[in-house]
């Protein structure tokens, strides 16, 4: 029992429980929108809603960790065009997928790479 704060006779400890379990939810909810990774597959925006595709606006995120320790920040578009940027903190074969497409990666320990999902260009950044 976390408290019994309606005074009702279950415990002698009386004060309102705060938890912070709702509030990570949302923001844990708001990610999976946004980037979901497993099994070495990460899906960008898998789950953002129509609206958000259908404006010229950018809808983006920077530095979400994915399974493997790789660093994921991407902006899409228009719900057509998408760019991602991928940072491997060691060394993993990927599968990158937005729209239905996809692009296997294989990439090195520190390694950053660029993929744009618009032009069907991959390209290489390292440092």
């Amino acid at each position: 029992m976390n408290g019994d704060y309606k005074r009702r006779g279950y415990t002698t400890f009386h004060y309102r429980p705060f938890t912070l379990e709702a509030n990570m939810y949302a923001a844990d909810g708001l990610q999976e929108m946004l980037l979901q990774t497993r099994k070495g597959r990460i899906d960008l925006f898998p789950a953002v809603p129509e609206s958000w595709k259908e404006k010229e606006e950018e809808t983006a995120f920077e530095h979400f960790r994915g399974e493997g320790g790789i660093l994921v920040s991407a902006r899409m578009k228009g719900g057509k065009d998408c760019q991602a940027r991928l940072e491997a903190e060691q060394e993993q074969e990927v599968s990158l997928w937005f729209n239905g497409k996809e692009r296997k990666l294989f990439l090195k320990a520190g390694e950053i790479r660029i993929v744009d999902f618009v032009a069907d260009d991959l390209s290489a950044e390292n440092q």
